[in-house]
């Protein structure tokens, strides 16, 4: 809860690859440069991240990926990086560990995820979205409460988790790192949504 809580997006926006595989380019470019930090700002104010860097990016999360450099639906190859075409992550999904278990030197883990949308910070009761009602209702108040992540992490060890509405269910075959930052190197990803 805690690693993918720091590290939003990485399980949310990984790609779905099988053993070997490649992802899907839409895909891996909108993690690649999601997950990338580091960005330069082109004419119009919008974000650019350099080759070097998405290439650095997708290295510290998938071993010996090939790909050759395009646009995606996500960004423009300007030939020398990666422009935004305009989109958001806002909102979150947060994840609980179902299963893990240990492959020869890699773990394979399953993750169920709930949903939490953008405006569930500060809509009322009636307007929020299901996870964040059953939470108010934890919390016995008709707003988000300051501490959701708090109400969250109870209701993952609790039979309350039984209340909450899925998103999706994730499985993920890793392999361990000595990176701090990227604890996991991704070898297989399979996504499956409850809610589209």
């Amino acid at each position: 809860f805690n690693y993918y809580s720091e590290h939003r997006l990485e399980l949310r926006l990984l790609p779905s690859m099988t053993e070997g595989g490649s992802p899907d380019w839409d895909e891996l470019t909108h993690f690649g440069f999601s997950l990338a930090g580091e960005y330069e700002r082109g004419p119009e104010q919008e974000l650019i991240v350099s080759e070097e860097v998405f290439d650095r990016t997708v290295g510290r999360y998938f071993k010996d990926l090939k790909y050759t450099p395009k646009d995606s639906s996500f960004v423009i190859y300007t030939g020398s990086g990666y422009r935004a075409t305009g989109w958001d992550d806002h909102g979150g999904v947060y994840y609980r560990l179902i299963s893990i278990k240990k492959d020869n030197n890699a773990y394979i883990a399953t993750f169920e995820g709930v949903e939490l949308y953008e405006t569930d910070y500060w809509d009322d009761y009636d307007s929020a979205g299901p996870v964040m009602k059953t939470i108010m209702d934890k919390a016995q108040t008709k707003t988000a409460p300051d501490d959701v992540e708090k109400y969250l992490l109870e209701m993952f060890t609790s039979e309350d988790y039984a209340k909450l509405v899925k998103r999706e269910r994730v499985t993920v075959k890793f392999e361990l790192t000595d990176d701090p930052e990227a604890l996991f190197t991704y070898l297989a990803a399979d996504r499956e949504y409850f809610i589209k």
